[in-house]
């Protein structure tokens, strides 16, 4: 069986590896980042983990009478929540026989693959976040991100709204309705909090009624002359090229709390395998996605 011995003297893997090396992280800039633009990116030093919980807020301020002293209250704590990073890598591997016959330059293709290769899984790992988030991935009230049964932490037996209760097509009708669910959301005290919805996230399929929902100045579908009520909302909009649904739709707020958090970003390694000869190149980065407050994210299935 093969073993990775290292090797007494440096093997064939040591004159590729700048070049190669050149070549991956060229190829892994080049594709466009459109995780960037729904996650809020971070990083962390040290650790395995990230671990955090929920604090309140405060309710609203009181009267005082001449007199007589304040109220206070107190920030509760409470839906504590622990993410763990994961290790994502791939490789391949040239053999001695494969670099003395190479004529064509074929194996050059092969860095600039591994490249693509992690690109590809960094932005389908952030976007896991919302294509599992009514399924898969809960925040730390112990709800899926997008549901409809959001406890509050200060008023038992209340709860609030980030989905849509049945799926709709992107319309005007569908979009007014999530802007004024967005606009009637509370803090965990039950006081109204305000978010300001910035870009709606649509598959490809929906991507021309975005436009005409966001770009066009009177409202279509009608002979009226009214103005478009959605269109001054301040809303863009963009094509998540990565999401695996082709009806959902998405409103990401200014303010949210969808995270990508990186704890090592990709880096290119090589060595040689003593056994083979063969020379060894790999990919790996370390991240995790994870939200505690879904505040700030809507969803609609779509018909």
């Amino acid at each position: 069986m093969a073993s990775n011995i290292p090797a007494t003297t440096k093997g064939f893997s040591y004159l590729l590896d700048p070049e190669y090396r050149k070549i991956f992280y060229d190829e892994y800039v080049t594709i466009p980042e459109e995780y960037t633009r729904v996650l809020n990116i971070g990083s962390q030093d040290k650790g395995d983990r990230i671990s955090e919980a929920m604090i309140s807020g405060l309710g609203s301020a009181r009267e005082v009478q001449e007199g007589h002293s304040i109220s206070f209250d107190s920030p509760e704590q409470g839906y504590p929540k622990t993410v763990y990073f994961t290790k994502y890598g791939l490789g391949f591997q040239i053999t001695e026989e494969m670099q003395e016959d190479d004529l064509t330059s074929i194996m050059r293709k092969m860095p600039a693959e591994l490249g693509k290769a992690l690109a590809y899984c960094r932005e389908t790992t952030g976007w896991d976040l919302y294509n599992r988030a009514a399924t898969v991935h809960k925040c730390s009230d112990g709800q899926y991100i997008f549901s409809t049964a959001h406890p509050l932490l200060k008023a038992a037996g209340t709860t609030w709204s980030n989905l849509a209760s049945s799926g709709g097509s992107l319309t005007e009708t569908t979009l007014e309705s999530s802007l004024e669910t967005i606009d009637g959301w509370v803090n965990e005290a039950g006081r109204p909090v305000r978010y300001v919805p910035r870009l709606l996230v649509v598959p490809t399929a929906s991507r021309w009624i975005a436009k005409i929902l966001l770009k066009t100045e009177k409202r279509t579908d009608t002979a009226d002359n009214d103005i478009n009520p959605v269109g001054d909302e301040g809303l863009d909009y963009m094509v998540g090229h990565y999401l695996t649904s082709t009806t959902r739709w998405f409103i990401v707020c200014t303010q949210h709390d969808m995270r990508f958090v990186w704890r090592r970003k990709a880096r290119f390694q090589s060595g040689d395998d003593f056994a083979t000869g063969n020379a060894l190149f790999k990919g790996t980065m370390r991240c995790a996605v994870a939200c505690w407050n879904a505040r700030g994210v809507y969803s609609n299935a779509g018909a």
